[in-house]
């Protein structure tokens, strides 16, 4: 689950998260049981006015990589049409230490040929600035390429903090390139009021939509208390 919050209203938003799609690791996924389920809840989410998926190139775990792009692009492709107009399919690319301006953009090729085309937002999926800053400026350099290329319609940026946020929004402001979102970790297991407040107020001020994903914690929130 994604949660989004307009910046205009501040009025919140559900999106849908895929990080489980794929992943044996956390959540034990087997493509012969699993791809069923997951297509009825993706046909279940349509059916409830959910128009919002978010997911990511590492997402799913050793040769299954890029799996929950795969599943996601091929679940789209069944829908009208019309439906799909209604969508927006949002991916995260992996800064991986070997991947630079070029790099970025040919990871970019391989999300949206496994989405089908299908791909209206493309996300840094961290921020590098701590381990490897030289190395963020050539990822959000090759990203906003992307929209003057139009080869996608708007930018985001995840696991970062406000400092952080604002730095890159001017980078890519000097560019003339708007930061459509910030995606965060927002939990009652994760609450760091000072912090998280902060991001709210800078995301605000840039009229930046903030996503927090896993507010339920994987799941541990959603668990019925012992009686």
């Amino acid at each position: 689950m994604v949660l989004m919050i307009k910046h205009e209203s501040f009025q919140p938003g559900i999106g849908v998260g895929t990080w489980a799609w794929g992943n044996r690791f956390l959540w034990n996924y087997n493509s012969l049981s699993d791809d069923s389920t997951l297509y009825t809840t993706f046909n279940t989410a349509i059916s409830l006015g959910l128009n919002f998926f978010d997911t990511a190139d590492s997402y799913g775990t050793g040769n299954l990589n890029g799996r929950s792009e795969l599943l996601l692009g091929r679940f789209v492709s069944q829908l009208s049409q019309n439906q799909v107009q209604q969508l927006t399919l949002a991916t995260k690319l992996a800064p991986f230490p070997w991947r630079f301006k070029h790099g970025y953009r040919k990871a970019f090729y391989s999300s949206k040929s496994r989405l089908q085309g299908h791909l209206a937002r493309v996300q840094l999926h961290s921020s590098t600035a701590r381990y490897a800053p030289y190395q963020e400026g050539f990822l959000i350099d090759a990203l906003a390429q992307l929209v003057y290329d139009k080869h996608v319609n708007s930018l985001g940026i995840s696991n970062v903090g406000p400092k952080g946020l604002g730095k890159i929004y001017r980078r890519l402001a000097m560019k003339g390139v708007r930061l459509a979102s910030v995606q965060v970790q927002f939990s009652l297991l994760t609450y760091n009021q000072a912090l998280q407040r902060e991001m709210i107020l800078v995301s605000r001020a840039l009229g930046i939509e903030v996503l927090a994903y896993s507010p339920l914690a994987l799941g541990i929130l959603s668990l019925s208390s012992p009686s």
